[in-house]
C-alpha cells in the first residue's frame, strides 16, 4: 500500500481539501468521499479519523484524501458551487 501511494504508477494520489459545509462529522465527510469514490485518510497530519468518526470538525480542517485525479476535481468543483 504504501508503495503505491509513493508512486504515480498506480493513478491515485492524496490530496487535500477543505471540509464541506453539510459535513458536520468526520463521518459525514467519511461517507459523502467514499459516494465520490474517494477515502478520507486524515485531518492534516493528524491519523486516527475512526476513533473520533463522532466528533466534530473544525471548520478551517483540512481534511487528506486518497483519490485519483478525476474523482478529486470532480469533489474540489462539487465543493465549491
Amino acid at each position: 500500500m504504501f508503495r503505491q501511494l509513493t508512486s504515480t504508477n498506480y493513478g491515485h494520489d492524496i490530496y487535500s481539501i477543505k471540509k464541506d459545509p453539510s459535513w458536520v462529522t468526520y463521518r459525514d465527510a467519511y461517507n459523502a468521499l467514499l459516494d465520490y469514490g474517494a477515502t478520507l485518510l486524515s485531518e492534516g497530519e493528524r491519523l486516527g479519523i475512526a476513533k473520533k468518526a463522532d466528533e466534530m470538525i473544525p471548520e478551517n480542517a483540512e481534511l487528506m484524501i486518497i483519490c485519483d485525479q478525476e474523482t478529486y476535481e470532480n469533489i474540489s468543483n462539487q465543493l465549491v458551487s
